[in-house]
């Protein structure tokens, strides 16, 4: 990690460069690498990083929209404390690995053993400045990647870092949450934010009382309202944007030449298609690749019904 990496790394995670009200826009040279324990990787998409002025650093330990407040308002479970993320351990590796992190910490080399599952959430703030005040002021949670509607990819954490994003397996996966509403049961919650336009799509426009957003309005990719079943629940909601597509295949593919255990591949049924409920744990500890929210517990239902696995996988 160069020297200037680790200056501006510590600058994210002290208060002295704190943003009162969040970018609204991301830079048009934003680099085009994320950060790996401190290794800067190129890929192929536009990335602001922590340590950008223009972006979202988990590493913060005070609130970042009301920086004299340290703990989170609502914390989730085990997450009232002004740090936000954690640290991965070795549990269940090799010796030699687990020594040679002990001795000097995580690389590419030694995450590369580590990480096998990339999840995919989706936020349910239609934007990801909302996403980051929820998930740092309020609830005291974290993701390494926020996906704007726009296609802007943030990244919060260093990719060494264990985010509070997946429970049971935060440890060995990394995560990104998607700009989305979400989905639901009826359209009653859809119709504050999505609107019908002639061309047969619904154009997302996000509510000012959630911030500046990334431009828009958003036209979904297909259109519409998808249908479709999580956990056996009939579930409506649009479709992500093209933006979005783009990225998360681009990120996806960029992960698992990364980490090679990261396979471009989603848990599927004996008919070939995504599985739409939770992997039993026997087969989740097994499997590898890209799994979504809804994937590891019942009491999830993201990305949803709309997402079009085969755009990201192949």
């Amino acid at each position: 990690m160069s020297v200037k990496l680790l200056l501006l790394a510590a600058l994210a995670a002290g208060s002295g460069c704190h943003l009162t009200a969040g970018p609204s826009e991301p830079p048009a040279h934003a680099p085009a690498y994320i950060i790996v324990a401190g290794e800067t990787v190129p890929v192929p998409f536009r990335v602001v990083s922590f340590i950008d002025a223009q972006g979202y650093s988990a590493l913060r330990e005070h609130c970042w929209f009301a920086k004299q407040r340290r703990l989170p308002r609502r914390p989730a479970p085990g997450c009232n404390t002004p740090k936000r993320y954690g640290e991965r351990t070795t549990e269940g590796m090799g010796r030699r690995t687990a020594a040679r992190v002990l001795a000097n910490g995580w690389d590419r080399r030694s995450l590369g053993e580590r990480i096998d599952l990339f999840v995919l959430h989706y936020d349910v703030c239609s934007s990801s400045r909302r996403c980051f005040e929820v998930l740092h002021d309020v609830r005291g949670l974290s993701c390494h990647f926020l996906l704007d509607l726009d296609g802007t990819l943030y990244q919060t954490l260093d990719l060494s870092l264990r985010a509070r994003h997946a429970g049971s397996v935060n440890n060995r996966s990394i995560g990104i949450e998607i700009a989305h509403i979400g989905a639901y049961t009826d359209g009653e919650v859809l119709g504050r934010f999505y609107h019908p336009g002639a061309d047969g799509y619904v154009w997302l426009e996000v509510p000012k009382e959630y911030g500046p957003p990334p431009g828009g309005p958003f036209r979904p990719a297909r259109p519409g309202l998808i249908r479709g079943k999580i956990h056996g629940q009939e579930l409506i909601m649009p479709d992500y944007t093209e933006a979005q597509y783009a990225t998360l295949r681009a990120l996806t593919k960029s992960l698992s030449g990364i980490f090679p255990r990261v396979r471009r591949r989603a848990p599927r049924d004996a008919d070939g298609t995504v599985r739409s409920t939770v992997l039993a744990p026997e087969r989740l500890a097994a499997f590898n690749g890209v799994v979504g929210h809804y994937h590891l517990t019942r009491s999830k239902i993201d990305p949803g019904p709309a997402l079009d696995w085969d755009r990201i996988l192949k």
